[in-house]
């Protein structure tokens, strides 16, 4: 992929690197700003022996999600003397060479980087008051599902023990998710659980990231967690064209796509390790209880036409 890079600013002019690590391997690197125009995902994009390997590398740097200028800074490296997986999907992270390379990287990027923060962005939204009110409410409403199903338990989130189960329903068989290997069991025929759609009836289900709106200055990804001193804040994309789409058709399709953003970013944290299958199953029967509660809740409006604009909050 020829990538053209933004020449027209002094200070952050594209820059082509031989560096040295301490073990005395050798990356060749060129990073840059990516001129407008080019469908390229930001980060650094590695490469093993001509292969490209990772893209949207960081190196513990600030990415979009907390500096939407980051959206436009793109590069190359090579990484011919770090080992990779055996079928090639990544680069192995583990290793003393990864650290070595990572470092040193990041070590000459990071005065870089920081003149990206007077970069000018053209295409930011504009986040509004009730974008952040609604975040609450679809957090709440998502971990009402959670609590209600036990499909996702706090204990398969970081920063909770992992040796609890999830709360099962009665004359339910406890979720295979839990377990350390394996897959989610069987669902062939498992009809919805009723979920307590009532207002009032909101069940509580406990601390999950802290939701923030924020605009990445890209629409390379509908959402990322990110660590703020030792908080962990799921930060949903305003620049997706998605998201922008469901604002247009109002508060409820917005509020919905803020649930279902969370809960693939969440269905994707807890099936780390495990097979794609997996991970699609969660968020089928995730999408399956989210639309069970909000056809319940647009149901208790009588006398409103399903096609309408129902404002409902959660309550807190």
């Amino acid at each position: 992929m020829q990538i053209k890079y933004l020449e027209s600013d002094p200070k952050l002019l594209p820059q082509h690197k031989l560096l040295q690590t301490r073990f005395g391997d050798y990356i060749d690197i060129k990073w840059g700003v990516l001129e407008e125009g080019q469908r390229v995902k930001p980060g650094i994009r590695c490469y093993y022996r001509g292969r490209l390997i990772e893209d949207e590398q960081f190196f513990n740097l600030p990415a979009p999600a907390q500096l939407p200028q980051a959206s436009r800074f793109i590069g190359e490296a090579h990484l011919d003397f770090v080992s990779v997986t055996p079928n090639k999907s990544s680069f192995i992270h583990s290793t003393p060479q990864w650290d070595n390379a990572s470092s040193r990287i990041s070590l000459i990027l990071k005065p870089w980087m920081e003149n990206l923060v007077n970069l000018r962005m053209e295409e930011r939204s504009q986040i509004e008051s009730y974008e952040k009110d609604l975040a609450k409410e679809a957090k709440r409403l998502l971990e009402h599902i959670f609590a209600t199903t036990g499909l996702v338990s706090k204990g398969m989130l970081p920063g909770e023990s992992s040796g609890r189960r999830p709360p099962t329903r009665r004359n339910e068989a406890p979720s295979a998710l839990t377990g350390g290997t394996g897959g989610p069991g069987p669902q062939e025929g498992q009809t919805a659980p009723v979920l307590e759609a009532t207002i009032g009836q909101i069940k509580r289900w406990g601390a999950m990231y802290e939701w923030e709106i924020t605009s990445m200055g890209s629409a390379s990804k509908k959402s990322d967690v990110v660590d703020i001193n030792g908080r962990k804040i799921l930060k949903i994309n305003s620049d997706h064209p998605m998201y922008q789409a469901e604002k247009e058709a109002g508060v409820n399709a917005l509020r919905l796509y803020m649930v279902d953003t969370a809960m693939q970013k969440v269905a994707e944290v807890v099936t780390v390790g495990k097979s794609i299958e997996d991970y699609l199953e969660l968020v089928d029967n995730l999408s399956r209880d989210i639309g069970a509660i909000y056809q319940a809740r647009f149901r208790e409006r009588k006398g409103t036409s399903r096609r309408g604009t129902i404002n409902f909050r959660v309550p807190r």
